[in-house]
């Protein structure tokens, strides 16, 4: 017999939450660190935010149906890697710090 509807969304929900609440949060972290600073750091990471919305998409949906789950897995491991990569602390600073004026 299976599991009332309930059970199954609040299982759903245990499971998914924890995923969503890791992979969420990088962006917002990032702009925070980034807000210190010039705009220009956080006008960039929002474009280079919708650049890759917009083309994750046809992009999974190509590299799924061609290569496999296993091989998206894979790439989806390899971008969160990268990207994990670029948005060192070391890095961000430099992104935020103010120009200064050679003299």
């Amino acid at each position: 017999m299976p599991a009332p509807l309930v059970a199954r969304a609040a299982v759903a929900v245990a499971v998914l939450a924890p995923l969503g609440l890791a992979m969420g949060m990088p962006f917002p972290l990032g702009l925070r660190g980034l807000a210190g600073g010039r705009v220009t750091g956080v006008a960039w990471a929002w474009g280079m935010n919708g650049f890759a919305a917009v083309i994750a998409a046809p992009a999974s949906a190509l590299i799924g149906l061609e290569a496999g789950s296993a091989m998206l897995m894979g790439v989806a491991v390899v971008a969160y890697v990268v990207a994990a990569g670029a948005a060192t602390p070391s890095r961000a600073s430099r992104l935020s710090a103010p120009s200064r004026a050679r003299g």
